[in-house]
């Protein structure tokens, strides 16, 4: 004698079985924005290199993966710091900034920013756009 599943049965067997991204459910009354599978092209064109306090500044020209330009340039740092990172418009003056994170590497940090070691803060601004868009 065979169990028959239902659909729901199946689909919930079937999670147990793949990766846990894979099956998340959505929150249906939430507002959600398309998340860019492609990295966004930006610059980084301020660097500090010394200290336990150390700012970056990016430079990019779309709204688009903000988030994902974070990640990147903080995966790139090396160094025992707080970094924050200022992500704003390309060729906007005064800076148009569109988000700003904080990244605790090490011990070191996490005194400098206040978060726990090895810890991402990441803030876009509220209804910030660059000019061309």
């Amino acid at each position: 004698m065979h169990a028959r599943l239902a659909p729901r049965a199946l689909a919930a067997f079937a999670c147990l079985l793949l990766p846990v991204t894979a099956c998340q459910q959505s929150d249906s009354d939430a507002a959600s924005e398309p998340t860019p599978t492609e990295m966004p092209l930006y610059s980084v064109i301020e660097e500090e290199e010394s200290g336990p306090s150390r700012n970056i500044v990016v430079e990019v020209s779309t709204t688009e993966g903000l988030r994902l330009v974070f990640d990147d340039v903080v995966a790139r740092l090396t160094d025992e710091a707080g970094y924050v990172v200022r992500i704003n418009c390309a060729g906007s003056y005064p800076e148009n900034r569109l988000a700003t994170g904080r990244y605790a590497a090490g011990d070191t940090g996490a005194t400098v920013t206040g978060l726990k070691r090895n810890q991402k803060e990441f803030k876009p601004a509220p209804g910030a756009e660059c000019p061309r868009e």
